[in-house]
């Protein structure tokens, strides 16, 4: 695989080695930024790091973020922060300078994961892209683009596109996510489900799930999860439920095979009317669900 061009050094990289021991910004002016192929980067507990609107980070082949501190991606509707691989000539040009011999695809890099004891990130217009590589020895919860792991962290206006599994999952979320578009490229690939929530209760607002197998999966929650303005387009399945506790309020699904799957659930609708099925092979499973 061709390396960096001449900037190839510490200079693409966040830090001199594997982890983030001191607050840092990253700065759009020394764009790109470099996680190397294989490494497993670590932002320490204790530690902030800052990312500039406009940032691109280029992750190499099976690279990680695990973030134990906090992380601040919060671009901008015109200056949006990007995690991508870094075969992606398409943001800051050919950074690896092999011309077009390499191409990105999804799972082309691992995951940016955020866990405890983080409690400060921020996820705002953000864009992830081509991540999602995950191998049998992956746990669960870091089988995402995006991982959450018993963190506190609030997600808004981001992009989800192209992973190889999920787009983003969040275990035991409490937070918010908001304004969000998750798009995983194909409603055929069972693994290909846009947001996941396993045992949490989060507030989920004003979001679009399209072209995923499932657009949104929560799993065995013990407290209820607010479900509320959000868009479920040509997916396999818009919403899936599995033991699960939801308040429904203002939903459209449409184009997809299954609007609403659920087992084992507990559904409260605010508002019958307010939830619209349009185009629909199956408007829920089992049927007359509400």
């Amino acid at each position: 695989m061709a390396t960096p061009k001449q900037r190839n050094s510490i200079n693409y990289q966040i830090a001199n080695g594997g982890s983030l021991s001191a607050n840092k910004t990253l700065l759009k002016s020394k764009n790109p930024y470099i996680i190397p192929t294989s490494q497993d980067f670590v932002v320490n507990a204790g530690v902030t790091l800052t990312v500039e609107p406009g940032v691109v980070i280029k992750m190499g082949d099976q690279s990680s973020m695990t973030v134990s501190g906090d992380i601040i991606s919060s671009g901008t509707a015109s200056n949006i922060i990007t995690f991508t691989s870094l075969y992606d000539d398409s943001y800051e040009g050919d950074t690896n300078g092999d011309s077009s011999a390499s191409s990105p695809a999804a799972g082309s890099w691992k995951y940016l994961r955020i866990q405890g004891p983080s409690q400060n990130s921020q996820i705002n217009y953000t864009r992830f892209k081509y991540g999602g590589r995950y191998f049998t020895s992956t746990a669960l919860d870091a089988r995402a683009m995006l991982s959450i792991y018993e963190a506190t962290t609030t997600i808004s206006n981001s992009t989800f596109e192209e992973s190889q599994i999920a787009g983003l999952r969040a275990t035991r979320f409490y937070g918010t996510i908001s304004g969000s578009t998750f798009n995983t490229g194909t409603t055929t690939n069972t693994d290909k489900v846009g947001l996941y929530i396993y045992e949490g209760s989060p507030t989920i607002s004003g979001n679009t799930f399209s072209n995923n197998y499932q657009g949104l999966n929560i799993e065995l929650s013990s407290a209820t999860s607010t479900i509320s303005n959000n868009t479920f387009s040509n997916n396999y399945i818009g919403l899936y439920l599995t033991l699960a506790k939801v308040s429904l309020d203002n939903l459209l699904f449409s184009n997809n095979t299954t609007g609403i799957q659920s087992s084992n659930s507990t559904i409260s609708v605010l508002n019958p009317a307010s939830i619209t099925f349009t185009n629909n092979t199956a408007t829920t499973t089992p049927g007359g669900l509400f």
